[in-house]
């Protein structure tokens, strides 16, 4: 899966996750860190659903990332929410 994902064309990117869904957050960052322009956001206390049941928490990771991006600040990284 990494190999296919370095090869994305699109960028940035983000990818939003929840603790513990079906691979950790060390996993998900590895995985991140092979797509260039990547940033993970990781919301907590969220079960499967999370932009029904931690809309709040989803809607910030999403404009935080377009922010940044529209900004020109860097998006690599991880973040919790």
């Amino acid at each position: 899966m990494a190999s296919a994902l370095s090869r994305l064309r699109c960028r940035p990117f983000l990818v939003v996750v929840k603790p513990a869904q079906n691979w950790s957050s060390d996993e998900a960052s590895g995985l991140c860190r092979t797509i260039a322009g990547w940033r993970l956001a990781i919301i907590e206390r969220s079960p499967h659903g999370t932009p029904t049941w931690r809309p709040e928490a989803f809607r910030r990771a999403i404009l935080d990332f377009l922010g940044d991006v529209e900004a020109g600040r860097p998006v690599a990284g991880s973040l919790r929410y």
